[in-house]
């Protein structure tokens, strides 16, 4: 997303162009632009998860359908993945022979969530893989790295993208 106004233009035209369809998002926290809505107001929020929630509200209000609910991922895709660390290094051995599982362990030692391993643009969750593992490739490796965690171990470690997938759920 380059600019707030244009994911905000892109939604209004998504909803007018189908007005019975339900529009959602999935945006990566870190990555989102300074003029989104309340992102000052969000930044000292106490996790990932609340600032998430705190700037979906905005963009709620800011679009207001009912159609629309918007899901802003804390922080990244990789995040995700880090709800099986086992996981991440089986599939990542494949370019490092050496495990390097007690590292990713570590990293989530003091952490309530996968979802909240962020602290700076270097430390992302994709960073982190890459330090440990330079050859990852995120397009390669981190659909196949989520297919083996599967969708059910990722929500139960990462609630606030549990609770998306639920709203999505009740959809049908």
């Amino acid at each position: 997303m380059t600019t707030y106004a244009r994911a905000r233009s892109d939604v209004l035209q998504w909803l007018r162009q189908d007005t019975g369809a339900h529009v959602t998002t999935f945006f990566d926290l870190y990555a989102l632009p300074t003029d989104f809505p309340r992102r000052a107001a969000a930044t000292g929020a106490p996790s990932g998860a609340a600032r998430a929630t705190l700037l979906e509200e905005a963009f709620a209000r800011d679009i207001g359908s009912p159609l629309f609910f918007p899901h802003i991922q804390p922080h990244e895709f990789e995040a995700l993945l880090f709800s099986d660390v086992a996981a991440i290094d089986r599939a990542l051995q494949l370019l490092m022979p050496v495990s390097r599982l007690s590292n990713l362990t570590t990293m989530l030692t003091s952490l309530p969530t996968p979802e909240d391993l962020n602290d700076s643009p270097s430390t992302a969750p994709s960073k982190r893989l890459l330090g440990l593992y330079p050859a990852y490739d995120k397009r390669l490796f981190g659909p196949l790295i989520a297919a083996e965690i599967g969708l059910t171990r990722m929500r139960q470690a990462c609630p606030h993208f549990g609770a998306w997938l639920t709203r999505l759920e009740s959809l049908s």
